[in-house]
Formats: C-alpha cells, structure tokens, sequence
C-alpha cells in the first residue's frame, strides 16, 4: 500500500474508534451549488467533511474564503495537543491547514476536487466549543487545468470587460524537462 492509503486506513479506524468511545458528532455534505456557506456545528467532538466535485465544469476556479474562525484555545495555541484543526484539501494534497484565529483568508484551487474537513476529536469537556468558523464558497467561471504543447489565458469574460470580485487560478500540466 502507498503511505496515503495507510493514513486514510488509520483515519477511517481512529474515527470508528473515537465514535464509538466519544460519541462523536459526524456531519457531512457536497458542495455542488456555484456558492453557499458552510458553519461548523457548535458542539465539541465532531468531525466533518464537506467536498465540492467540479468535473462536470472543469474551466473553472474553487474559491474558498474563511469569513471568521476560532479554532483551538488562544491559551494553549496547540490544535494538534486538542486535535482540532479546519483542512482543505485539493484530491490527496493538503492545501491549508488553520489553526488559531483568522478572517479572510482565502483558497484558491484550479483543481476538479476540493475538500474541507473540521475536526474536534479530543476536546469534548471544554466549553464552550474551540471550534467555531464560518466559511464560504464560489466557483468561478474562469481558471482550470492546462495541458498539451499549445494553450491560451485570457482574462476572465474576455473579449468583455473583466468581472468584479473574480478570483482565477490555472495549473498548468507539462511533461518534466519542457519549457512553458
């Protein structure tokens, strides 16, 4: 097995473990609207995961913006020790991780796959509750992911003027050794 395989095996055992000896709270959910927002529950011991599939538009952009988080204790500044802690993953890659107090931060992923997963595993006798956030979503039409020898970026709406308040984000795929 590839060390990812062996991570997702020990996530999916700690978590049938942790719920069966914690009770813990499992939320989850697609993100397949082009924007909403998602708000942790406001209980301890949860662990959630949200994904949004963008297959079915693949010149777009995955926007994720933290309107407002506290995530852990300010006191013991550790969401590892409490085991609490807001991911957002593109397929298998991690892209963020928060921890501590944030407004506007955002993510930005070209990628079809984008997934966001809170969890709170350890902390069930604090309260009130040390995680709490309140995140939104967009998908913009504009962005994605690039291969071949030849394409084109244009700006987004172009021939047309750019739209307001359009974050955009393109990989761009290529054999090793060749230039873009």
């Amino acid at each position: 097995m590839k060390p990812f395989s062996y991570r997702c095996l020990l996530q999916i055992v700690l978590l049938q473990f942790l719920r069966q000896s914690i009770s813990l709270a499992v939320c989850e959910g697609d993100l397949n609207s082009t924007s909403g927002v998602i708000t942790s529950p406001n209980v301890n011991n949860f662990y959630c995961e949200w994904e949004h599939n963008g297959e079915a538009n693949p010149n777009s952009t995955f926007v994720l913006t933290l309107l407002n988080a506290q995530i852990g204790q300010l006191e013991l500044n550790n969401c590892r020790y409490l085991a609490t802690s807001l991911y957002i993953y593109s397929g298998n890659d991690l892209l963020a991780e928060f921890c501590g107090n944030f407004t506007s931060e955002i993510v930005v992923n070209p990628y079809h796959s984008t997934k966001v997963v809170a969890q709170n595993l350890i902390s069930k006798e604090l309260n009130p509750p040390v995680m709490k956030f309140n995140l939104s979503y967009t998908v913009h039409p504009c962005g994605g992911i690039l291969t071949g020898p030849h394409n084109v970026i244009t700006s987004p709406n172009f021939p047309d003027n750019y739209l307001p308040n359009i974050d955009c984000a393109w990989a761009i795929n290529y054999p090793e050794g060749q230039q873009i």
